[in-house]
């Protein structure tokens, strides 16, 4: 799953070293990014937007 993630096969992702070069360190910081804090912080945003729409129309 985290390879498809990045893009890359499982084969691929087997040889990578124990330390990551800053571009492949970059694009796994993304892909998690995008999976696990992205719905979060979708949720949040809408939440404070609603709340300042409401905050808004008492004023």
């Amino acid at each position: 799953m985290a390879a498809k993630a990045i893009g890359v096969t499982t084969q691929a992702l087997s040889q990578w070293p124990q330390s990551l070069p800053r571009r492949l360190e970059d694009r796994v910081v993304a892909a998690a990014t995008r999976k696990y804090l992205a719905p979060e912080l979708g949720r949040l945003m809408a939440s404070a937007e609603k709340e300042g729409v409401q905050e808004g129309a008492a004023c």
